[in-house]
């Protein structure tokens, strides 16, 4: 078996690696340089397409489920009108 190690002089507790003064299991990162202003704009755009695209493929499998739905152009508000939820 490897010999003990001495961890004295090492930032991190012996109780899960966790610096000194931090809870067990949480590791201190270092820090991130801030977004820009296009940076945040760039990621609200694509958080919003995702979450359209999302919203879009979900509808798609309805109308899948939906008799009568197969083969037309997908209408939002026709395939909730069809939908008897």
């Amino acid at each position: 078996a490897p010999a003990p190690t001495d961890d004295s002089a090492s930032p991190t507790s012996s109780t899960g690696g966790a610096p000194e003064g931090l809870p067990t299991g949480i590791r201190k990162s270092p820090p991130r340089a801030r977004l820009t202003e296009q940076e945040k704009k760039n990621n609200h755009i694509a958080s919003e397409q995702k979450r359209r695209n999302a919203i879009r493929e979900g509808f798609d499998r309805l109308t899948e489920l939906i008799p009568g739905c197969e083969g037309q152009g997908r209408s939002e508000g026709m395939v909730l009108n069809r939908c008897e939820c």
